[in-house]
């Protein structure tokens, strides 16, 4: 194969796995179903929730935006039903990361690894090395040390 060729097979392979991983990445879609009116153990009361896939708001609403929901208040003796949820914690950070390297110039592979360590990251590299395009491959290992910022 042609070293232009393999470079272009490379790149959309990593295109598409990047494309797979925000497509597996995308939230789930959450539908709100009906919900009987419930009296909670201090008199207070959860509204029915009634979705109306015909309502339409009184306000204006901009182009290419999308109404979710439409709330009301009625304010003698009735109640607002709000989803009140904590926020979920931010993920833990990635400490550790690995790939495949390849030039495509001398036609040559390799791996890699990093972890990060509170401030550093330290990462190892093998990888074949050629003095001269065509010539015999050898390999070639290094260690690396940075600062995380």
């Amino acid at each position: 194969m042609k070293p232009l060729t393999i470079t272009a097979i490379a790149i959309l392979a990593g295109a598409g796995f990047v494309g797979l991983g925000w497509w597996m990445g995308q939230p789930k879609l959450v539908v709100e179903t009906a919900a009987p009116a419930v009296v909670q153990s201090d008199g207070s009361i959860i509204t029915p929730r009634a979705p109306d896939a015909k309502a339409k708001p009184k306000q204006q609403i901009p182009k290419k935006s999308k109404v979710e929901r439409i709330e009301q208040i009625q304010v003698q003796g009735a109640a607002l039903d709000i989803p009140v949820e904590t926020a979920a914690p931010p993920p833990e950070p990635k400490k550790w990361a690995a790939g495949l390297s390849f030039d495509p110039v001398k036609q040559t592979s390799g791996i890699w690894i990093e972890r990060d360590i509170a401030r550093i990251r330290v990462g190892a590299d093998i990888n074949q090395t050629r003095q001269f395009i065509g010539g015999s491959t050898a390999v070639e290992a290094r260690v690396r040390l940075g600062w995380v910022f």
